[in-house]
């Protein structure tokens, strides 16, 4: 067990069993909390919501089927929550539980999301929001964002805001031992693209750079052990590789390859993890082509792992075989994502870019790769 204090959010609890603290932490502030997660997690959850029962707190769950993070989605949730007098926000699940929850618990008697949409930055108070991490790697964990998804325009809009004090994230790697295969393959590749995409640039400071290439190098000396058993062991090394990674974001910034394929993910209603995993590829070529330097010195501070990739165009393809995607234009074809959600997706992100002032790529520059994608 270790626990991480930080200022945003206030406490991590990390470690195997860490969940069972849940029941504690929240009666110290109430005796009602709104438990937002997703349909396919809801047997979990149920048993979360029995765990925090013993501690005499009563759970009302929302389990809902809509896209998450979408202000419709948002709003039935703030009127469960108005409705039920609740005393904080519990999100169980992936990034998508954790987007609606953090949403609720700043938007609840704040008027509607699409209005706060618009304006960007929350800063009043909001209700307390604990957040149990089911993923190995989330874009928001140890950030103060989230982003609402407009219900009339499809357009996504990230929202900072300034979580009260008793904000607790608890990442207990028992808790993806339920996830099936066809969820946590992807989630490899999703961690071990981000990893690669903030290892490789220059501009992050020289301690994120290392956390970062000590989150590869880990997540890359398991990838043989993707077709072989999951057990307790390799989903910590993989939740730890990716608190590494998380901890490298929040000393650099939001990343566009984050906000692209988030963007992407939230437009077609494909999961974000798949979404990483088809243009994995071709985003690592669009490294390769614009920071050649900065590709080739990743590469080589990667010698000293077993049979490291002796090149740039080595390391792609390498990525490519341990996907086992090879026609990765038509896969994303398949997807059923139209041109048009692609482009509305593009713009989306240049829009988050533009409100996070973080730079890298331009929004020309991303058409141009979900064209090449496509």
């Amino acid at each position: 067990m270790s626990e991480i204090n930080l200022q945003l959010p206030a406490r991590i609890l990390f470690g195997i069993n860490e969940t069972n603290r849940l029941g504690m932490e929240l009666g110290k502030l109430g005796k009602r909390v709104l438990m937002i997660t997703d349909k396919d997690r809801e047997e979990e959850a149920i048993k979360i919501r029995h765990l925090l029962e013993g501690h005499g707190i009563g759970v009302i769950l929302s389990t809902e089927e809509s896209v998450k993070g979408n202000s419709f989605t948002i709003e039935d949730c703030q009127n469960l929550a108005q409705a039920s007098h609740i005393d904080a926000i519990l999100a169980y699940g992936s990034m998508s539980s954790i987007v609606t929850a953090r949403a609720v618990a700043c938007c609840t008697g704040k008027g509607h999301p699409d209005s706060l949409a618009k304006q960007g930055h929350i800063k009043e108070p909001s209700l307390p929001c604990f957040e149990v991490i089911s993923d190995f790697w989330n874009p928001l964990f140890l950030n103060k964002l989230f982003y609402i998804t407009n219900s009339r325009n499809g357009c996504s809009s990230l929202i900072y805001h300034s979580p009260p004090a008793c904000n607790i994230q608890c990442c207990d790697p028992r808790q993806s031992l339920g996830l099936p295969e066809r969820v946590r393959i992807p989630q490899y590749f999703d961690l071990l693209l981000h990893t690669a995409s903030i290892a490789i640039p220059r501009k992050i400071s020289f301690i994120g750079r290392e956390n970062c290439h000590s989150a590869f190098k880990r997540l890359w000396k398991l990838r043989r052990s993707m077709a072989e058993s999951w057990n307790l062991d390799m989903i910590t090394s993989l939740m730890e590789a990716g608190l590494l990674t998380s901890m490298t974001q929040k000393d650099s910034g939001p990343t566009w390859v984050c906000l692209l394929i988030q963007a992407i993910s939230g437009h077609s209603g494909i999961s974000r993890n798949i979404i990483a995993m088809i243009m994995a590829p071709f985003i690592l070529n669009f490294f390769n082509e614009t920071l050649t330097g900065e590709f080739a010195a990743f590469i080589h501070s990667l010698e000293d792992l077993k049979a490291p990739p002796e090149s740039p165009q080595n390391f792609i393809d390498t990525f490519r075989e341990l996907i086992g995607w090879y026609a990765m234009p038509s896969q994303l074809r398949q997807t059923g994502i139209p041109v048009d959600s692609l482009a509305l997706a593009a713009e989306t992100a240049g829009q988050m870019l533009s409100a996070t002032g973080d730079g890298g790529v331009t929004v020309d520059q991303m058409f141009e790769l979900m064209e090449s994608c496509w």
